[in-house]
């Protein structure tokens, strides 16, 4: 064989172990993937539990609970959420706390501002002892089915946590159910920057003028919150200009995805 054929079959040989390699790779990191999906046939046993639970999905794939307790219907929704919502769950804790930046770096620091400005996190904290026993137990229980699969999970954690060389979850509180809670209210309260502004309005202008700008409320209409005088005295010392220049960009129309991270 000459020079030129001896290369030939060695650049042949080099590239067939390469393609091999890749191969392989790309076959154990689908595997490895794989991992981290839900279980979704089969048995697990848990502690915590008072009685068997039943987990039914659908053809979509949506959990149906059959339990004999309460309690345990809600621990086995942790569980399942935790199964099929690890990360958006993750997400939106941090999100609520002001710890995004932790893992998304500078470009959540505005959002981490804002929401540690806000106090969401306080507010869900400070909310779990007004709650009656019955809800407490509710929560409690979801929480530890959430922990359970923190506990027993085998396998990767989803992609966005590698992707993002995020570390694994903590143990999840009660608190963290409650400031997901309070970030649907938020993502629900889409004029509340309109709020803001018309109390700014209402150091200047008088009450015909800023009824002409936003109507009036029927009379009979219900209410949830007090006055902005009432509003104003919530914030303390924080003036409403300063909490407004603190608010992230208005989302752009039709955002309503349950699986994104929206800052």
């Amino acid at each position: 064989m000459t020079l030129r054929g001896k290369v030939r079959a060695w650049l042949l040989r080099t590239a067939l172990v390469l393609v091999s390699l890749i191969m392989i790779a790309l076959g154990g990191g689908y595997v490895a993937l794989r991992t981290s999906l839900p279980q979704t046939d089969g048995t697990v046993r848990l502690a915590g539990l008072r009685a068997g639970v039943e987990v039914v999905r659908e053809a979509n794939g949506v959990p149906h609970i059959f339990a004999q307790s309460i309690e345990d219907a809600y621990f086995a929704l942790g569980f399942v959420h935790a199964q099929d919502r690890l990360w958006q769950m993750e997400a939106r804790r941090r999100l609520g706390a002001g710890r995004l930046s932790e893992i998304l770096g500078q470009a959540a620091i505005g959002s981490d501002r804002f929401q540690r400005t806000l106090g969401l996190y306080r507010a869900a904290e400070r909310g779990w002892d007004a709650l009656d026993e019955e809800t407490r137990a509710a929560y409690l229980a979801y929480a530890a089915g959430v922990n359970a699969f923190l506990d027993t999970r085998r396998g990767v954690l989803p992609p966005e946590f590698l992707i993002l060389r995020a570390p694994a979850p903590a143990p999840w509180r009660p608190a963290d159910s409650l400031v997901v809670l309070k970030l649907m209210s938020l993502d629900l309260s889409r004029n509340w920057r309109d709020e803001l502004l018309r109390g700014r309005l209402a150091a200047r202008l008088d009450r015909a003028q800023i009824e002409a700008l936003w109507p009036s409320y029927p009379a009979d209409g219900p209410v949830a919150l007090p006055g902005f005088k009432a509003l104003g005295a919530l914030l303390g010392p924080l003036p409403l200009a300063a909490l407004s220049a603190l608010t992230p960009p208005a989302e752009a129309p039709g955002v309503g995805s349950n699986n994104e991270l929206r800052l």
